[in-house]
């Protein structure tokens, strides 16, 4: 069965959308890496180097609200915005393990509150399947 034009099209940009946040999670990564590496003692505790992916409308604007209440969150906390929790793809989870983060949070709306419908039940159920693996 030979795809249409479309699809192939909706294919291509889903992507070039992976590929545009796997260059985001490497680039945290390797800009964290670099700042850590300056000066840092090997006996301080260790800080875990965790990868946020935040939903735009619910859990970035907390962080965000967090951060000119000026409360205090950690330099290890990498936050990476996304439109909706959804179209965080497992791969992108596995390549920011991969690329040496030691915790990986995707975080998104309130149950019943998505901007997207259910794109947050859509998320909640992929990631029950990839805390399995």
């Amino acid at each position: 069965m030979k795809a249409t034009g479309s699809s192939k099209h909706k294919y291509n940009s889903n992507i070039a959308y992976l590929e545009k946040i796997k260059g985001k999670v490497n680039h945290k990564l390797k800009k964290f890496e670099y700042f850590h590496s300056q000066g840092v003692a090997m006996a301080e505790k260790f800080e875990p180097r965790i990868v946020g992916f935040l939903c735009n409308w619910c859990s970035y604007a907390g962080a965000d609200l967090a951060g000119t209440s000026k409360l205090k969150i950690p330099a290890s906390l990498t936050p990476i915005r996304v439109m909706c929790s959804s179209r965080v793809d497992p791969v992108l989870v596995e390549t920011a393990f991969l690329e040496g983060a030691d915790g990986v949070l995707v975080a998104g709306c309130h149950p019943g509150d998505c901007h997207y419908d259910e794109g947050n039940y859509y998320a909640r159920r992929r990631f029950a399947i990839l805390k399995k693996v």
